[in-house]
């Protein structure tokens, strides 16, 4: 499986910042990428990404991609979901659309991937071990058996014959099915979840901003939304 010269768009779930072994994952390290230029992006709830990006760097590289830009965004939290509630918001979008359109510009200038740069990015490579997830969405007695939660997981968590439940080895708590079922029955049903919900959303209240990484710099000047330009063209 190549990618064939193309830039390549890979979802893997996540363990707080570790990739998890699951279909995703073993999708990931089956894609072979022959010098192709990628992308790599994470996304996390305003706590920290921690070493993502270093491990999907060293998994795609080993895989024979070079990595030509990188970025780390903003989005509600997955499991305490009172944390950074409103993001991605207008100004997190525009940065996403500026790191769409740089990023974009690079390869557009690339004629021979094997000369991009090694890309210096944020974190470690002695990675944490990987922990299980700790705590799992179910659905409760308010379930209308409507079997969205069971087409949407991306994981393959939830049997159509018992949508209530969920398979916890399968399951990386990304709380999609949370914001998709329409009565509001899937959840974090624990009795101790408001508690620990609200000290996380206590000591995760700072703001977090993007970060974005590029093998090459362009000195570019900003024109306005997704418009660049070279300086001396400003």
């Amino acid at each position: 499986m190549a990618a064939n010269q193309s830039v390549e768009e890979i979802f893997a779930g996540l363990d707080g910042s570790r990739i998890q072994e699951n279909r995703a994952s073993q999708q990931l390290l089956r894609v072979k990428g022959d010098g192709s230029p990628a992308i790599i992006v994470c996304s996390y709830g305003n706590r920290d990404y921690e070493d993502m990006l270093v491990e999907l760097k060293d998994l795609l590289t080993a895989n024979g991609f070079r990595i030509v830009s990188a970025a780390a965004f903003i989005a509600r939290h997955s499991v305490f979901r009172n944390v950074a509630s409103e993001r991605p918001d207008m100004e997190d979008n525009r940065i996403v659309d500026d790191f769409g359109c740089k990023s974009w510009q690079l390869l557009s200038g690339i004629t021979d991937t094997s000369a991009i740069p090694d890309i210096n990015i944020r974190g470690s490579r002695l990675y944490r071990d990987i922990l299980q997830v700790p705590l799992y969405p179910t659905g409760d007695d308010t379930c209308i058996d409507c079997k969205k939660c069971v087409e949407e997981c991306p994981t393959h968590a939830i049997a159509s014959e018992n949508p209530i439940k969920t398979d916890e080895s399968q399951c990386i708590s990304c709380g999609r099915y949370i914001a998709l079922c329409p009565v509001g029955s899937r959840n974090y049903h624990y009795p101790f979840f408001g508690k620990k919900s609200l000290e996380f959303a206590s000591a995760n209240s700072e703001r977090k901003e993007p970060e974005l990484f590029y093998a090459v710099y362009l000195d570019l000047c900003y024109m306005g939304i997704g418009v660049y330009a070279e300086k001396e063209n400003c």
